[in-house]
């Protein structure tokens, strides 16, 4: 994509055009438990939500102690990717209107001036 390509050569995370915006933004790394039971076996009281009964990981308290220490056996890792989105200033309400990856657009026709 052309926008794509103006952005990354500029070198830039966002750009303010007239009619919206270009942004470059990493996605967060995802955290995923492949073996639920290695994982469980292994898991720190602090990567887990306790429910009555039952275990389940606290994805959110994986994430956080990763940062600092090493990746618990069973976990995963994939690192978030950067990733293009634009937005265009809309014609709802005077709102902004996002566009772009992941986002699925309005098929209404708007004549151009």
């Amino acid at each position: 994509m052309k926008l794509e390509a103006f952005i990354k050569e500029k070198k830039e995370k966002t750009i303010a055009l007239p009619n919206g915006r270009l942004k470059m933004h990493k996605k967060p790394d995802k955290v995923e438990i492949e073996d639920i039971d290695l994982f469980l076996k292994k898991a720190k009281p602090e990567m887990l939500t306790v429910v009555p009964e039952s275990y389940k990981p606290d994805m959110n308290k994986i994430k956080n102690y990763i940062k600092t220490k090493p990746v618990p056996p069973g976990v995963k890792i994939t690192e978030g990717k950067e990733e293009f989105s634009y937005k265009l200033n809309g014609v709802n309400d005077g709102r902004e209107e996002e566009t772009g990856t992941g986002i699925k657009q309005n098929n209404e026709l708007r004549a151009v001036v």
